[in-house]
């Protein structure tokens, strides 16, 4: 079975709302089920991006499930840019597993947290710690360090 992870970085802006329109997907990652890992490009900069949507899309189509953390989230994202999931795909939630798997206990884990509780370590927190907890939004993170951390996520 082929699966796919995504996850995206967007402005923040109302926690990152996807229906607020003044906020925009900054970055999307993928791994595949290969360990084959982009970092696509999407409101990054000026750069044009339709190509990367596709490509996106490509993916997911390609593939049997679709790993998420916190997939209502990223699945608006996907959907404001044009990005569908068929319906005969699988969708993994991570988070909402955590949430069944704690009796319910676990109203919202966090990332950090579960890594944290299934043993994988913590995540690199240099972009929330350095930038958005200072008020600075996902654009104005330096790209390696912005890649970095959502390839780590």
């Amino acid at each position: 079975m082929k699966h796919l992870i995504v996850d995206i970085e967007s402005t923040t802006e109302d926690k990152g709302n996807p229906f607020n329109p003044n906020n925009k997907m900054c970055v999307l990652g993928t791994r595949g089920y290969n360990n084959s890992t982009f970092v696509y490009n999407i409101e990054y900069d000026e750069t044009p991006y339709g190509h990367w949507l596709k490509e996106v899309q490509r993916q997911i189509d390609e593939s049997d499930i679709i790993v998420f953390f916190n997939a209502k989230f990223d699945m608006h994202w996907l959907r404001r840019y044009g990005i569908t999931i068929n319906y005969n795909k699988k969708i993994w939630d991570c988070q909402l597993v955590e949430f069944i798997y704690s009796n319910q206990t676990l109203r919202m884990p966090s990332l950090d947290e579960v890594a944290e509780l299934r043993g994988l370590g913590k995540k690199l927190d240099e972009v929330k710690l350095n930038y958005w907890d200072k008020g600075i939004d996902t654009p104005d993170v330096p790209y390696h360090i912005l890649s970095d951390y959502l390839i780590q996520d």
